[in-house]
């Protein structure tokens, strides 16, 4: 009996961080072997009490059937013609802070001679992120006290998003400047 070595393969990649406001769209990377016979594409979401996908592609189509219903019509795949080059990238619709948390990409391989299992193998994993729009507002005071005359002596920066300006807190002695940045 001849055996034959086999060469196995893991993709590995680092958790993503993906970070959007509220009411705009998320791109979920994802890449799988370029030019590879794709059977399956899988992006869930385990933290979701329910069962469903948020995404689930099957002999070349999309089968919105599997699909968790808070996720149905809001997620595509990013470039379908882009599947050969191996990019497996999704893109949810409208994010709201419901969506924010893990979200894992599976892909699993046609069999070939060479495999005999199709079983996914995680790809991707991304943490979103969902903030409320509004503005990052920096207020910047300065404060001297006695004989100290610059302003940049005593420098505390007050950093919030925010949809309002953030007061200077009251000081011991004068304030003598107040700068604020609205970004």
């Amino acid at each position: 009996r001849l055996k034959i070595p086999s060469l196995n393969f893991v993709l590995c990649s680092r958790p993503e961080q993906v970070k959007v406001t509220s009411g705009s769209n998320a791109v979920l990377r994802c890449q799988s072997p370029r030019g590879a016979d794709i059977k399956t594409i899988e992006w869930t979401r385990p933290d979701l009490e329910v069962d469903g996908y948020i995404f689930f592609y099957e002999n070349n189509r999309r089968q919105d059937k599997y699909q968790h219903p808070s996720f149905h019509g809001r997620v595509e795949l990013e470039n379908e013609s882009a599947i050969k080059d191996g990019d497996v990238s999704v893109s949810l619709k409208n994010v709201t802070e419901q969506d924010a948390g893990t979200y894992v990409c599976l892909v699993s391989l046609k069999k070939t001679r060479r495999s005999r299992r199709d079983i996914p193998e995680q790809l991707s994993t991304i943490t979103l992120t969902v903030q409320e729009p509004g503005e990052f507002v920096e207020s910047r005071c300065g404060f001297c006290s006695g004989l100290q005359s610059s302003p940049s002596s005593v420098n505390t920066v007050y950093r919030a998003r925010a949809r309002y300006v953030i007061p200077c807190p009251e000081p011991r002695k004068e304030v003598v400047f107040s700068t604020v940045h609205v970004y």
